[in-house]
């Protein structure tokens, strides 16, 4: 676990609480953030997203599937495919991450993150920041595909 850089020790250990499934987890994050980076490759120019600006967000995404287990669990609905939903979940995150760049621009997403990382309380993700309410996965794919045909046109 954690050989991958920019997972924080909260990160890995909130992952290390799936025990043999941890590491399929963490796989999971990479699969995901390479796939997002080569749909959009038009977007990204030859970069990838950099995965240390959104690790408070990462951190809450984990926080996110371990309440979506139990509650599962609680109201007898369990996930029966936890890597599939937690690698969708993924998807859906590297997204949001990639439009929030894209449209604000590394330099102001950075330093958010740095601001989060010294005040968590404050303002506890920058996913949220910008997108208070959900988008779903046909609005993210919506905005992602007009993005990408602006850059391309």
């Amino acid at each position: 676990m954690g050989q991958h850089g920019f997972l924080s020790s909260t990160a890995i250990q909130r992952l290390s609480l799936f025990g043999d499934d941890a590491k399929i987890l963490e796989n999971k994050i990479y699969q995901a953030k390479r796939q997002v980076e080569k749909e959009y490759s038009d977007l990204l120019q030859g970069l990838t997203i950099l995965g240390e600006v959104w690790v408070t967000d990462l951190e809450r995404e984990i926080d996110k599937l371990i309440f979506k287990i139990k509650t599962g669990e609680n109201e007898e609905k369990p996930i029966k495919n936890i890597p599939g939903y937690f690698y969708k979940m993924m998807t859906h995150f590297w997204k949001m991450a990639l439009l929030v760049e894209t449209e604000q621009g590394f330099v102001t997403v950075s330093n958010w993150s740095d601001y989060i990382k010294e005040f968590p309380e404050a303002c506890p993700s920058i996913i949220r920041y910008y997108y208070p309410n959900k988008l779903s996965t046909s609005q993210l794919n919506k905005y992602l595909d007009a993005l990408s045909k602006r850059e391309r046109g």
